[in-house]
């Protein structure tokens, strides 16, 4: 009997951005030089054999899956479901008030901290769409793009990790391979 190898999913998280506190996170771009930042994650990407760049729907996950598409000669589209946890309405927070905020949103997985989607909502919404993709490309190598805050929820969910900490790891970009069908961090 022959042994089946099936391929393993890459998360990405998106390229720097340039915060613009009069905008929803949503909608911040790139920075300049993400193109440049990128050029690790695309050559790891380039001995992976990926068959499609897969993206949430906000601006930096699509721009940073452009990119990654067009240095790897792949296919790119986005997918609803791998958005970053909904912050709608939450306004710019400085840097210790949203690291204390991120991480009690961590802690407290079943309670609405801040936006509109407590962080097991966020998980399970992220996950659904995962299990949706690989369904609908059965045997195929994705590298989906997407946001700290839901890998980390998903990933540490998976290899009983500590979400925070998991969060704490991920750099502006970043990716994280996982094993299929059981998404064990390789």
């Amino acid at each position: 009997m022959k042994l089946k190898i099936l391929p393993n999913l890459y998360l990405i998280r998106h390229a720097l951005t340039v915060q613009d506190p009069t905008l929803n996170s949503r909608e911040w771009r790139l920075s300049g030089d993400a193109s440049e930042s990128l050029n690790g994650i695309t050559k790891l990407l380039g001995t992976a054999a990926i068959n499609f760049v897969v993206t949430s729907s906000e601006n930096k996950a699509i721009e940073t899956g452009r990119l990654l598409a067009k240095a790897l000669d792949k296919p790119n589209f986005s997918f609803e479901g791998l958005e970053e946890h909904n912050r709608t309405g939450v306004p710019y927070l400085g840097q210790d008030d949203w690291l204390e905020t991120l991480k009690q949103f961590f802690k407290n997985p079943n309670e609405l901290i801040f936006g509109k989607e407590t962080a097991t909502e966020a998980r399970l919404r992220f996950d659904n769409a995962i299990q949706h993709l690989l369904a609908a490309y059965p045997n195929k190598t994705l590298a989906v793009v997407s946001h700290a805050t839901v890998m980390s929820l998903f990933i540490g969910h998976y290899n009983d990790l500590d979400a925070w900490s998991v969060w704490q790891t991920l750099k502006m970009p970043d990716m994280r391979v996982l094993t299929l069908p059981n998404f064990k961090r390789v």
